[in-house]
């Protein structure tokens, strides 16, 4: 069984605004979207997000941040204790890149994660998907085909579609629910709505 995986804006921890540059200092534009291989051209870099104050919420730091960050999509951004889980876990296709986030009160170092591999798994038959130049556009309701997915998938993009929608496994969810804390949402992929 598979879940759909979310950061979430919750009161209690961060939301934050901002704009990302990678190592060059030049903007990134949803690279971490696409579901590719990043580590030839970011591996050992890190990248910098710099904190729009005026419309970023901190207050406190979790292990899940959510990010509004112009032009970049959406990223994962995790602490260094959500990094090293995933990491022991050894899920094979996910990149890790190290994340300054630097704000005018304090500086934070964390992890963007990047999931490799968009998966068409949609059941095009039992799911009510509406799609744009063949790519998902809007989901009323989804249905998983399994078999599309390789055995022992932890992490995977929904695809085809633009944006990143992530999908994790039960041992990944179970992981998260046991060692981690902070605003993101896990729900059975069944359940996942997109409009």
């Amino acid at each position: 069984m598979y879940y759909h995986f979310e950061i979430t804006g919750e009161i209690d921890f961060a939301i934050i605004s901002g704009v990302i540059y990678d190592y060059e200092k030049k903007n990134i534009r949803k690279i971490f979207d696409a579901g590719v291989n990043l580590s030839e051209k970011y591996k050992d870099k890190k990248f910098t997000l710099i904190v729009d104050e005026e419309n970023s919420f901190i207050k406190q730091m979790s292990d899940f941040i959510k990010t509004s960050l112009a032009g970049a999509g959406r990223i994962l951004v995790v602490s260094n204790k959500a990094s090293e889980l995933f990491q022991s876990m050894e899920i094979p296709n996910l990149e890790y890149f190290d994340l300054d986030i630097l704000s005018n009160k304090e500086n934070y170092n964390y992890k963007i994660i990047n999931v490799i591999g968009k998966i068409d798994c949609a059941d095009r038959e039992k799911s009510e998907i509406e799609y744009h130049n063949d790519r998902i556009y809007k989901v009323q309701k989804l249905v998983l085909d399994e078999s599309k997915i390789p055995s022992g998938t932890d992490f995977f993009l929904l695809g085809p579609r633009r944006g990143a929608v992530v999908f994790i496994s039960e041992r990944v969810k179970k992981a998260i629910e046991e060692n981690l804390e902070g605003s993101y949402k896990i729900i059975p992929a069944s359940e996942f709505v997109k409009k």
